[in-house]
């Protein structure tokens, strides 16, 4: 688990030993936690990740912090709300039937129309992030799970609430939490005004594509991340649990790069997130992975042994993991640190021992990065 404690003290560790530590990237961000314990430190902080709704969460926890014009205009936001007499359904998509009540889809669709009316972006944004998770607990999923699952039948029918409530419990909530992280950020001196002093960059952005870096030239300190324990498809879910909540916010308020693409089917971002595309393994790669990690060989025999067609997703995930590390170290200074937190996981009754490899496989890329650099 990624614990938001555990990330601040080893930041502090590193910014306190290695004088000069001033650019922090963290390439599969999810909802910014690593970011968050960065700004405590002042460092610049650059994050990216392939979920709208992880960008989404991420751009409102990294600020501007405009709690107070949040408060006024969350209250202005509820009377529009309540006094909206327009039973008309805002959204249309694919099931939308299935996995919301009419009443459900008219309750939702007057608080789309409110937040529509806020004038100002990152409020708008942070009203978006408390939809998200209204939709989330007001939709037929059973939630239990990160994968969309139906309610049964009779168990849709028994429950009985209001959308439009459940937002405005949510909305409190998240006024407090919103009002919390930013006296402590000011406490710890890093607000000017109502801004982080130092930058903040995110994006939506497919890792083992690219690595966003503002120069030519190797530009980050730190890295601080935890990658997923495989293939999305099969572990925690995290296109699917966003899927719902994504259908009912304005993409457009999220990033430019987020568009309907994202929304084609439930599995579309889990597709694109590390191992979701199985088609797409070369075997000469793979034997080269299997050279880098002698932990990875290893373990492929086992499963092999157990369940021949289980090989292909831990091939597919590794073989994406290891061009994400790739390009970590391309955007990487000298010197730089890096912080993983991992986690192992089962397939076909095998333990993935995700540290042992990751670590093989940073050696890899490291000794790779050192030859090239050192040949410059």
């Amino acid at each position: 688990m990624m614990v938001p404690a555990v990330q601040k003290k080893l930041i502090d560790i590193v910014s306190s030993v290695v004088k000069g530590t001033k650019n922090m990237i963290d390439p599969m961000m999810g909802s910014a936690t690593t970011l968050v314990a960065s700004m405590e430190n002042g460092l610049n902080c650059y994050g990216q990740d392939i979920n709208p709704l992880a960008v989404l969460i991420s751009k409102v926890r990294t600020g501007p912090f405009l709690v107070e014009g949040a408060k006024q205009q969350a209250m202005h936001l509820m009377k529009r709300i309540e006094s909206d007499k327009n039973d008309k359904i805002e959204k249309e998509f694919k099931g939308i039937n299935k996995w919301f009540k009419p009443v459900t889809q008219q309750e939702l669709s007057k608080i789309v129309r409110g937040i529509r009316e806020e004038e100002n972006l990152n409020v708008r944004r942070f009203f978006w992030v408390v939809l998200a998770e209204t939709v989330r607990v007001s939709s037929n999923d059973r939630t239990s799970t990160f994968k969309l699952h139906i309610r049964p039948e009779d168990e849709i029918d028994r429950r009985v609430f209001s959308a439009i409530d459940v937002f405005a419990l949510h909305l409190d909530k998240t006024l407090e939490d919103y009002e919390a992280h930013t006296v402590l950020l000011a406490n710890s001196g890093q607000l000017v005004q109502e801004s982080y002093r130092a930058e903040v960059h995110i994006r939506i952005e497919d890792s083992k594509a690219s690595i966003y870096c503002p120069t030519k030239e190797p530009f980050y300190d730190l890295l601080v991340t935890s990658p997923p324990y495989g293939d999305n498809k099969t572990t925690v879910t995290y296109g699917q649990y966003s899927y719902l909540p994504l259908q009912w916010i304005d993409l457009n308020d999220i990033d430019a790069k987020a568009t309907e693409d994202f929304l084609r089917t439930t599995l579309e971002i889990d597709s694109r997130s590390l191992g979701g595309k199985l088609t797409e393994i070369d075997s000469e790669k793979v034997d080269e992975l299997c050279k880098q990690s002698p932990s990875f060989l290893r373990t492929r025999k086992a499963i092999e042994k157990v369940n021949d067609s289980l090989v292909k997703k831990v091939d597919a995930f590794l073989l994406d993991l290891n061009q994400t590390i790739a390009n970590i170290f391309e955007v990487m200074k000298p010197n730089s640190y890096q912080i993983w937190t991992v986690g192992n996981r089962r397939v076909g009754g095998i333990e993935i021992p995700n540290a042992a490899i990751i670590t093989e496989l940073i050696e890899k890329n490291r000794e790779s990065w050192c030859q090239q650099w050192n040949g410059k």
